[in-house]
């Protein structure tokens, strides 16, 4: 009896032991299947979709893509779409490369809606090689409703170059036509002048546009005299051809300064350019400033409330001058290029080409001749410090800042009439031989017009006297400068 009763206790703890075990397997099956399945990384192969679709978007975004079917020797730069034929359909222009030379090339591709392709029609050899230097683009310049396609650039021997060329199409059989081939050693530009409102309608024709030509005048080696020419549009000869000659007389440099300021190098050219400079002539109320940052590699663009910001990328030295290449530093597509040309030892001339890739139907405002600015540090030799003799020019008068406003300094306390309007105390402070102004302001922060503390240099030049507060952090050990914008304060006439 005992025996049969171990025995079914036996067989009971059996059974429970594999129901157990079976529970434990039956139970623990899905969990690895789940663990297999995570495993299997749905989610990372989702992710790495969704990068490689983020990463496609970007590099067509912003690399060039080319329409035109290339050859293998061939390394594309940009392109340009634009109806070079007039057919109503997009063409496109790319600026190629190819491993036979160092030069730039232009391929003109057609649009053929029947064959739903690109065609290879053209290829415009160039003799210049830095891309850096090199622009193109498609322009009415006749203002006959027909495309041309401009490009410029720099040579090899620093004179800069112009080119202009209409496709023809004579009973189907394309070819290019050179309507301008200009070069000199100044500024070349287009002088894009408004039309009316019927051109803009396809009623009638446009004013064509004249292209000047800037020179120095090579009898003259130590001057800054110019030769400006302009060329203008002959429907007669389907060319542009000279139209006026104008010689505009400049300051004489002597000759040391002129080697000093010209060695041959960017430094030198660049150290030069280095500061504040303000445009003399002004259709506006707006005071436009240009700041050259040479340690930072950057150019600040001063107007009104707006400061646009560009890297400085690259530097080709001319015979008067030198062409600058940058790029915004917030819109990276916007390049601008700036073509400065040498007047006198505190003077230059400035021509700004933005390249959007579009064309602009007027000249840009930064245009125009530039004085320099030269600012010193605020010292004293008497009792009085240079804070008390800095605080006391900002008493004498009411001074206008580059947005318009109105600034004036009473018994410790400022006031600001313009688009924002501010009120505050302020201080200054001698520290390390600088000059240092702390302004603390009555409003909340969005509606401050002075920021903290600010350096304080003043200009030399008498006829135009000019504060310029640069925004800096000041402690018991050094000074250094600090992210935010400069305030320039000049004189209210």
């Amino acid at each position: 009896m005992r025996t049969k009763l171990i025995l079914a206790l036996f067989i009971v703890i059996v059974a429970i032991l594999a129901l157990l075990l079976a529970g434990k397997l039956y139970s623990s099956a899905p969990e690895r299947e789940s663990i297999t399945r995570s495993q299997v990384v749905i989610p990372q192969i989702q992710n790495e979709s969704e990068e490689g679709q983020r990463s496609v978007s970007l590099v067509s975004s912003d690399t060039p893509l080319s329409l035109i079917p290339l050859n293998s020797d061939e390394t594309l730069i940009s392109s340009v779409n634009m109806d070079f034929d007039g057919d109503g359909y997009e063409d496109q222009v790319s600026a190629i490369k190819t491993a036979s030379g160092p030069y730039l090339s232009l391929l003109v591709g057609l649009y053929n809606p029947q064959t739903n392709a690109y065609e290879r029609r053209a290829n415009i050899a160039t003799q210049v090689s830095q891309v850096r230097t090199f622009s193109f683009m498609g322009l009415d310049l006749t203002g006959d409703h027909k495309i041309a396609l401009v490009y410029q650039g720099f040579l090899e021997n620093g004179n800069s170059v112009l080119q202009a060329f209409l496709l023809q199409n004579e009973n189907g059989r394309f070819s290019l036509k050179p309507i301008a081939s200009l070069e000199g050693d100044g500024t070349i530009f287009i002088q894009q002048e408004d039309r009316f409102e019927s051109y803009a309608r396809s009623q009638a024709r446009g004013t064509s546009f004249p292209i000047w030509v800037y020179t120095s005048d090579s009898e003259k080696p130590n001057s800054t005299d110019q030769i400006q020419t302009r060329y203008e549009w002959n429907a007669s000869s389907g060319r542009y051809e000279m139209a006026e000659q104008i010689r505009v007389t400049g300051s004489t440099i002597a000759e040391k300064e002129l080697s000093r300021i010209q060695d041959g190098t960017v430094e030198t050219f660049a150290g030069f350019l280095d500061g504040l400079w303000y445009k003399t002539e002004t259709n506006t109320s707006s005071q436009r400033h240009l700041f050259f940052d040479k340690d930072s590699n950057q150019i600040i663009f001063f107007v009104e409330n707006n400061e646009e910001v560009y890297d400085w990328q690259g530097s080709t030295l001319r015979r008067n001058g030198m062409y600058i290449s940058s790029t915004n530093l917030e819109i990276v597509n916007l390049q601008r290029r700036i073509d400065i040309s040498l007047r006198s030892v505190d003077e230059i001339r400035v021509r700004i080409q933005d390249d959007v890739r579009m064309p602009v139907s007027e000249s840009s405002l930064w245009d125009g001749n530039y004085k320099k600015l030269k600012f010193s540090a605020l010292r004293s030799q008497n009792q009085e410090s240079a804070s008390q003799k800095f605080i006391a020019i900002l008493k004498a008068n009411k001074w206008k800042s580059s947005d318009g406003s109105i600034v004036s300094f009473t018994n410790g306390r400022y006031t600001v009439d313009g688009v924002l309007s501010d009120t505050g105390g302020f201080a200054g402070i001698d520290s390390a031989g600088e000059v240092f102004v702390q302004f603390r302001s009555d409003a909340t922060r969005d509606k401050i017009f002075f920021k903290g503390m600010y350096r304080a240099t003043i200009s030399q030049d008498e006829e135009a006297q000019t504060i310029l507060l640069e925004p800096y952090i000041v402690s018991p050990a050094r000074f250094y400068p600090t992210e935010g914008s400069s305030v320039i304060l000049t004189p209210q006439k």
